[in-house]
């Protein structure tokens, strides 16, 4: 009777799924559901919880199904629910596992979705409910439901994996005391990647079109002029030092622990869930990501950077130097710390997004001469846009200040379009500053910034507030619906007040405001009814 329980709950669970895929597949092919990110947000939201749920029901009473490639889900749940690969622990290739995936509410089968991506469902066209399940029928005293064999294999796909018999011995699960691994460090190889103890062992397998496993310290590897190869690098217990790559398209590194890595014509290059630069007890003097030449479309999203020092050459410490002309780069979702020169540096190209990035600490090793920002932006092409980040403790070097420079720098001398807005800006010894270095001139014209936040900036100086606009001319700027707060009043009127709209903004003392522990504002000032509110608001996805 146990088995035929167990049964009939299997049975159900399918059932569930497929009333769950009929009301997907009917969803109308016009419209906002024929959006692709439109259908698998929404597939994410109604179908992701049911994969947890019986999931869960699979490793009930201490028992795990055979799970042959390690992601956390076992054959069976892979096979019928998931839809993913038993055989691959990361089916989709965007370094993070099929289980870890399920259990964020990610979608496994898609390489942009993952834990900390910023790709949240569309807004204007929120998702419907989940249908209900249907109620299961009852069982008849003493019967036995049949479970019904695999479908058949699709032509390409591979054949079912063998599951063990019930009498398998549980899993010993890990105790609870023990702590889980810290985020975000490497997640492992992929299922059937060729091995590799030396540097030239890895160039020779992704010359080959192979994915690589690095299992040990190989050094600096050069992966130039290969072509196109759309294999993954990954470490597991390896490292590597710098990586090079130049004319080498289509390369993914994920899940991987480097020193360094420099772009030069890498189009499409993808980097992905890493651990780059050194440790808190070696740092190191790289350019943790150095792209100083063209390389359209590159993705640097989940990313952790840090642990640098600084010379006086102008040369070194940075986390990503990225002055080159980098058309539609996705920097999002990435950690940023412990850097002795400019957490990011750039940026050329146009259709630039800076997203959802937590920089800082940021600041000057002792005996270094350099000038140490969150952000610089030297120059950018049309369509600029840094959002949702949070920016803190700029001038600062192992918990001590050490030296004033920026929060953010914008340099004067352009007319492409940025936009910067919903930042949270704090605990800075120096300020942001709109053409205050003079580099590039002193205008500006296409520039939005609204709805930031700026609190405790410019704490190396009195009289030196935490956001100055020194712009003397330009058109098209607006600045609204800003917060910025310190004991020097928040905001400096450094340029002249006719280069810029200022609409909806609160300057002043940090006592003319109230925050929540997320940065948001929650003063009655800055959340006038009927109207959009005034600075910051904590986004989705983000692990602060």
């Amino acid at each position: 009777m146990q088995r035929s329980s167990r049964i009939a709950r299997a049975s159900q669970s399918v059932a569930s799924m497929a009333v769950l895929a009929a009301f997907l597949l009917a969803l109308p092919q016009s419209g906002a559901f024929a959006k692709p990110k439109t259908r698998s947000a929404l597939a994410r939201l109604v179908v992701a919880p049911v994969f947890a749920r019986d999931h869960a029901r699979h490793h009930a009473r201490g028992k795990l199904r055979r799970d042959r490639d390690r992601d956390g889900l076992s054959n069976r749940f892979e096979r019928r629910h998931s839809r993913t690969n038993p055989r691959r622990k990361d089916t989709d290739g965007d370094g993070f596992n099929d289980g870890r995936e399920v259990a964020a509410g990610t979608d496994p089968l898609d390489p942009t979705s993952f834990p900390g991506s910023s790709q949240p469902p569309d807004e204007g066209n929120p998702e419907p409910p989940p249908p209900p399940e249907p109620e299961p029928e009852p069982e008849a005293p003493g019967e036995e439901i049949e479970e019904e064999p695999p479908s058949p294999t699709e032509p390409g796909e591979e054949p079912p994996v063998e599951e063990e018999p019930e009498e398998e011995p549980p899993v010993e699960e890990e105790p609870e005391s023990e702590p889980p691994p810290p985020p975000p460090g490497p997640s492992g190889c992929t299922d059937g990647a060729t091995g590799a103890v030396t540097a030239a062992q890895v160039r020779s397998a992704v010359q080959a079109g192979d994915d690589v496993c690095v299992t040990a310290a190989v050094g600096n590897v050069n992966l130039s002029s290969l072509g196109s190869r759309p294999v993954v690098v990954s470490t597991d217990g390896g490292s590597i030092g710098e990586i090079s790559l130049s004319s080498t398209t289509d390369l993914t590194i994920s899940g991987a622990r480097f020193r360094s890595i420099t772009l030069r014509g890498s189009h499409r290059t993808k980097l992905l869930g890493n651990t780059i630069g050194g440790t808190q007890a070696n740092r190191v003097y790289d350019q943790l990501i150095f792209m100083p030449e063209t390389n359209n479309d590159v993705r640097i999203e989940g990313n952790d950077i840090g642990w640098t020092l600084a010379d006086n050459s102008g040369n070194t410490g940075y986390g990503c130097r990225c002055y080159g002309t980098l058309n539609r780069l996705r920097f999002v979702g990435n950690r940023l710390h412990d850097l002795a020169a400019d957490g990011f540096q750039g940026v050329g190209g146009s259709d630039v997004l800076i997203d959802r990035n937590e920089i800082g600490p940021v600041g000057r090793n002792p005996g270094s001469s350099e000038h140490s920002d969150n952000i610089q932006i030297t120059g950018n092409g049309t369509n600029l846009r840094i959002t949702n980040n949070w920016l803190h403790h700029q001038g600062y070097y192992e918990g001590s200040g050490t030296a004033n420079a920026g929060s953010t720098y914008i340099h004067g001398g352009s007319s492409n379009s940025l936009l910067y807005e919903n930042n949270l800006i704090e605990t800075a010894q120096g300020r942001t500053e709109i053409c205050g270095l003079g580099t590039g001139g002193t205008s500006r014209s296409n520039l939005t910034i609204r709805r930031n936040t700026w609190v405790d900036g410019g704490r190396a100086f009195s009289g030196f507030p935490g956001f100055e606009w020194d712009c003397d001319s330009g058109s098209g700027n607006t600045i609204e619906r800003n917060i910025a707060v310190d004991p020097d009043g928040g905001f400096a009127l450094g340029g002249s007040s006719s280069a810029a709209s200022f609409t909806s903004n609160i300057w002043g003392k940090e006592s003319v405001i109230s925050l929540d522990g997320g940065g948001n504002c929650t003063s009655a000032d800055c959340n006038p009814p009927g109207q959009e509110p005034l600075g910051y608001r904590k986004p989705s996805g983000v692990s602060w």
